[in-house]
This record gives structure tokens, sequence and C-alpha cells, in this order.
């Protein structure tokens, strides 16, 4: 097979095929209106640089064709291309496939190993426009797994994460959703924090199903997606992450969704600073606080497991009015924890996460929603 160099930006719309090994030496740009197409069973070999995709990139191999991304030292595809004698790839080999606003990219029969030169990811969504990630792709050996969102602001426009069973998020910065903008977090996606929050002054709409739940958790949690941070074997721990705190004027539904791990700078998982907050089916577990809020007419949560959280389960900090959060599951048939009378309820002996005063808490579940035996739904027995 032939060896050719690339690096540049393209001149025109190319197609690389698997009769040749492409060394991509420097950085290569995939300029506005061009479309570099991949064949099924092409090498692609990186030395320390990036893929820019301004244009179009399909990388679409074959079950019995795997497109390969990997390192200028890996001799296990393609042989010794570099001529350094036998070597194999490590992280950090190459830097990352960087999709840029209004660039797209697609991949699926294709293995991504040994980027994460300069800390990138394997598939860094810098513009956010995400990738579509194939259930036949693989992400290994990668310093990020997964596809690298790198906080900022949204644009003013409606935007959505799919769920990729090969690819989780990880959200390596704040990220602001403005007023005038929206999220749309599809089921099953699974999105990885890392010490930082989201800000909510738009829409973020979280709406997963039974069978494919939304994950809101720490970038350290290898239980959902694999090990996305390239660590190795690892768990969470509360304070991984910051909070989704929603701002004046902005609105957020969770339902069938999960958030752990949060609780970094003291902060709750969901915050409502100003805005409006719905959640049901949903579990807010292992972080500092569960669900906060400054404004308890405009948050419920219902029919969800609130559970195992450091201080409180839900915490209302607006004295005098009702936070309603009933029909709820505090991880003990006992109901949550309430040692003062001073608002007329009282349950000094709930086993059950904490809440303090003015959040309606009954009646509560006596077993958790949402769970499935022997393919029957339990019933929803209440206190």
């Amino acid at each position: 097979m032939a060896i050719i160099h690339k690096s540049g930006t393209l001149p025109g719309n190319e197609t690389w095929t698997a009769d040749n090994i492409y060394w991509v030496d420097g950085d290569l740009t995939i300029p506005s209106g061009i479309t570099l197409t991949i064949n099924p069973g092409t090498i692609i070999k990186i030395e320390y640089a990036s893929i820019f995709g301004d244009g179009t990139l399909t990388a679409v191999g074959t079950s019995e064709d795997i497109i390969h991304f990997t390192s200028i030292k890996d001799d296990s595809e393609g042989g010794d291309t570099n001529g350094d004698g036998p070597s194999a790839g490590s992280i950090g080999d190459w830097r990352s496939i960087e999709i840029e606003a209004g660039g797209s990219a697609t991949f699926d029969f294709a293995t991504l190993r040994y980027s994460g030169y300069q800390d990138h990811g394997v598939l860094f969504a810098s513009g956010y426009t995400i990738p579509v990630v194939g259930d036949h792709v693989s992400l290994t050996n990668n310093r990020i797994n997964g596809i690298l969102l790198p906080g900022g602001m949204l644009s003013y426009e409606a935007h959505s994460f799919p769920y990729y069973p090969a690819a989780a998020y990880y959200l390596a910065g704040d990220l602001t959703i403005p007023v005038g903008a929206s999220l749309t977090v599809e089921p099953g996606a699974i999105i990885k924090i890392n010490y930082a929050s989201i800000f909510v002054n738009g829409t973020l709409t979280a709406v997963g199903t039974f069978e494919d739940i939304i994950h809101f958790i720490s970038v350290k949690d290898d239980s959902e997606g694999g090990d996305t941070n390239g660590d190795g074997p690892s768990a969470g721990s509360i304070g991984d992450w910051r909070s989704i705190e929603i701002g004046a004027g902005g609105s957020a539904t969770f339902d069938f969704a999960t958030l752990r791990y949060s609780g970094y700078q003291a902060k709750a998982s969901i915050y409502n600073s100003g805005g409006t907050v719905l959640i049901e089916n949903s579990t807010l577990s292992s972080n500092l606080i569960g669900l906060e809020s400054n404004i308890a007419a405009e948050t419920q949560i219902h029919n969800s497991k609130i559970m195992n959280n450091n201080d409180y389960g839900v915490k209302n900090n607006q004295f005098g009015r009702w936070l309603d959060a009933i029909y709820n599951w505090w991880g003990h048939i006992s109901g949550p924890l309430d040692d003062n009378p001073s608002d007329g309820l009282y349950n000094p002996d709930g086993i059950g996460n904490p809440v303090n005063e003015y959040v309606d808490y009954t009646p509560w579940l006596v077993i958790p929603p949402f769970v499935e035996l022997d393919f029957f739904f339990l019933p929803l027995v209440i206190k």
C-alpha cells in the first residue's frame, strides 16, 4: 500500500481508499463546502495533529472492513508506516477530530484510538455541532473516550444532544443556555461533567424513557458509558461536578433522568435560582443536595427517587411558601427526615433523605417508583 502524506487545507472533495495508508503529519482542515469521504477499510495514521471539520467528513466502514484512525506509531494496522522499527501507539499520539460550527461528521464501523495530545477529546464538538456516532464505533485508549463539549455559551437556537451508545458526552467547562436558546437531551444520552455547571437561562429538556434513562453524572463514573476520561477503572463521588442551575426566566424539565455525584462548591444537583423546574420519574442520588430552590411555587418533583444525598434531599429557600415534593421515594419506607415541626409537617422518625421547612412531602411512596419485576410494574403504594 502506498503511504500518502496529508496536512493543510483540502482543495476540493476527496475520497480516501483502502489501497493507501494516509499519514496526517500536520493539522488537516476540511473547509466549508468540501467533503472528505473515507472508504471502508481505510487506515488513517495521525502524528500530533488534528483533523478540523468545517465541511463534511464521512467515515462509514463495514463489519468486514473497519476504518481505523490511529497513531503513526501503531504498527498493528498497516505495519511500520513511519519506519521507526516495532512500535505501538499510546494515549496522546495525536490530538482530535474537531467538528466546527457548520461542519458535520459521521462515523460507523470505525475505531479511533491513541488521541488526546494537549488533553483533547478524540471527538471534539467545538462548535456544539454533534457528530453522528454509529453503534459500531470503538473509542479506546484515548485521553477522552467520548464527545468533548467545550463549555461556553450555546448559540441562540435549538440544540440537541443525541444518544450514542458508543460515545458519552464529556462537559469540560461551564455551559450556558442563554435566553432564546434551547437544549434537548435525547433519551439515553449520558452527560459526564467535570467540576462544572450547566446554567439554564433558556430551555433545557431532558426527557428520557423507562428503557432509556438520561444520565447527568461524574466524568469519573464508569458505570454508565464506560471509561470516558481514560483514567482506568473509577467511580464517582459527591462533589465531582457542580450543578444544573436554572436562572431567572429559564425552564428545565427532567423525566426519567438520573443526576448523581454533584455538589462541588456546595451546590445542589438541580438548583432553581429563579426559573421553572419540573421533575418526574427521576433519580437524585449521591449528591450533596438533591434539589434546592429559591422559587418554591415554580418547582415540582413527583414520582422520583430522592436518596443518599449528603445534606438534603430537597431544600426550600423560600420560607413560608410550599415546595411540591409529594409522591416521592425518599430512600426508606418511613419517608424523609423532618425534625422541625414549625411549618406543620413533622416526621422525626423518617430515615430517608432530610428536608427542611416548607417542603410538602406527604403523601410519600413506600416503595421506589418505576421498578419492574417479572415484567410487571410494581404498584405505587403511598403513605
